[in-house]
């Protein structure tokens, strides 16, 4: 799995504006609607969302990893899924800041619907890293 960093995510979390082990962090399945953009930093940039899943038994290791509990997205109409946005959920679309971006791995490019379980990685990068 490949895990990057919204750039302007990664600054408010350097500004403190974003606790990772205490904040509603929140990952949403996309489709293939939506195209990753550096500039892009709230939650209202996204488009293409098929599922929401809330990051449960959060951790953030002394090396800068952030980890959680795998989960399942309960998705409604098929969709070609392609990618998974971790947010920091606000409950506002506007507000809430775009933090990472999942493209590899979970069988992206394949059409799915029901239940569809995510496993976070096992390896030293986990969810995100900071790097």
């Amino acid at each position: 799995m490949s895990a990057i960093w919204y750039p302007l995510g990664k600054k408010h979390l350097m500004r403190g504006e974003v606790a990772l082990h205490s904040d509603a962090i929140i990952a949403i399945l996309l489709s293939n609607a939506y195209t990753y953009n550096s500039t892009h930093e709230y939650r209202d940039d996204l488009t293409g969302e098929m599922a929401t899943i809330t990051l449960t038994s959060k951790t953030v290791s002394d090396e800068g990893v952030f980890d959680a509990d795998d989960g399942i997205f309960s998705i409604g109409s098929p969709a070609t899924k392609a990618a998974i946005a971790i947010v920091k959920d606000t409950g506002v679309a506007s507000t809430s800041i775009l933090l990472g971006f999942v493209n590899e791995g979970f069988s992206f490019g394949t059409l799915v619907s029901g239940s569809q379980p995510v496993h976070w990685d096992d390896g030293p990068n986990k969810i995100l890293a900071i790097s």
